[in-house]
């Protein structure tokens, strides 16, 4: 173990230190997006809308099959939508949800 006594000098707080240059520095960044994140919102906007369709499909399907067994058309759209809501937030991936 090592002991001892120190004396120390400021010579510089808050924005005046080099932590406080490179915050101003990310304050002043514009453009933030590289290609990789570019390219995975365009991926995200593709599987969102796959989500989307296949939703609106399933809706659609499940109201079909409704109808057909003689199920109540107000209840069954209140499932089925219930079903294709659940589907479609629980699929889309978190990088397409807003923040």
């Amino acid at each position: 173990m090592s002991y001892g006594t120190a004396t120390g000098v400021v010579v510089a707080t808050g924005a005046a230190t080099e932590l406080g240059r490179i915050s101003s520095l990310l304050q002043e960044a514009v453009n933030l997006e590289t290609p990789l994140t570019r390219a995975l919102g365009t991926i995200g906007k593709y599987i969102a809308l796959a989500i989307v369709a296949i939703s609106a499909v399933i809706l659609t399907i499940g109201l079909f099959r409704a109808a057909g067994a003689g199920l109540p058309l107000a209840e069954s759209l209140r499932e089925t939508l219930i079903f294709a809501i659940a589907l479609a937030v629980g699929a889309i991936p978190r990088a397409c949800r807003p923040s």
